[in-house]
C-alpha cells in the first residue's frame, strides 16, 4: 500500500462530524470547546464472504491533543471584579455546591488543547501478508472525544481486491492535507504485481 500527497492528517479542538473546523469564538473570552481528546490512524481488511472478521492491518499510536488541567493553570477561573466576604468559612472544593451561573473555579478541570499534536504524517508505504482471496480494505482516522469514545472522523475504502499466491497486490491511495482545514483521503486504485518484481523499483 503505497499513498502520495504529502500524507498529513491535522484535526482540531472541534472536529466532531456535525461541526465545522472552522475557528469561531464561543464564550465571553472567545474560546472555543474542546472535544478532540485524540486520533488514531488505522488500517483494516475485510472478506466479504466473512464480514464479521476484521483483520487490522495496521494501527498507529493513540495521539492525544488534549488533557484536562485546573483552570488556575491556564490563567481561567476567575471573575475579574468580583471579591468575596471578607470573613469566608473554609469548606472543602468537592463539599462546595456547584456555581448556578456555571462558573469557572481555580480548581475546575478543563481541557487543555496540545497544538503540536494536531497533525502527524503517516509513513508513504506499508507492506502486509494477506492470504489469497477477495478483500475489501478500509483505512481510518478516528478521534477521541470528550466522553473517552473513539468515533470515525475520516475514512476510505476499495472494493473487491484480488490477493493471489506467486503475485502481490499494489493498493495505490492519498492523504493530503490542504489549506483551510480540507483533507484529502482515498484509496484509488488496486493492480497485481507478478512476484519477481517485488525487489522492483515503483513506476
Amino acid at each position: 500500500m503505497a499513498f502520495d500527497g504529502n500524507r498529513r492528517w491535522c484535526t482540531f479542538p472541534d472536529d466532531r462530524l456535525q461541526e465545522s473546523p472552522i475557528k469561531t469564538p464561543s464564550g465571553p473570552q472567545g474560546r472555543r470547546e474542546i472535544y478532540t481528546f485524540g486520533y488514531q490512524f488505522s488500517i483494516a481488511a475485510v472478506e466479504p464472504a466473512r464480514p464479521d472478521t476484521t483483520h487490522l492491518l495496521y494501527s498507529s499510536p493513540e495521539i492525544t491533543t488534549a488533557s484536562p488541567r485546573q483552570a488556575g493553570k491556564l490563567g481561567r477561573g476567575t471573575t475579574p471584579g468580583r471579591s468575596g466576604s471578607s470573613n469566608p468559612i473554609a469548606v472543602p472544593d468537592h463539599q462546595r455546591p456547584p456555581d448556578p451561573r456555571g462558573r469557572e473555579t481555580p480548581a475546575t478541570l478543563v481541557p487543555y488543547w496540545d497544538e503540536a499534536q494536531r497533525c502527524a504524517t503517516v509513513e508513504e508505504r506499508f507492506d502486509f501478508d494477506l492470504d489469497p482471496g477477495r478483500y475489501d480494505l478500509y483505512i481510518s482516522f478516528d478521534i477521541r472525544i470528550r466522553s473517552g469514545a473513539w468515533v470515525q472522523r475520516s475514512y476510505a475504502f476499495l472494493t473487491g481486491v484480488d490477493i493471489r499466491e506467486e503475485s502481490r497486490t499494489l493498493i495505490e491511495g492519498v492523504i493530503d492535507m490542504r489549506g483551510g482545514g480540507r483533507r484529502e483521503l482515498q484509496l484509488r486504485s488496486a493492480a497485481i504485481e507478478p512476484l519477481a518484481e517485488k525487489g522492483a523499483a515503483r513506476r
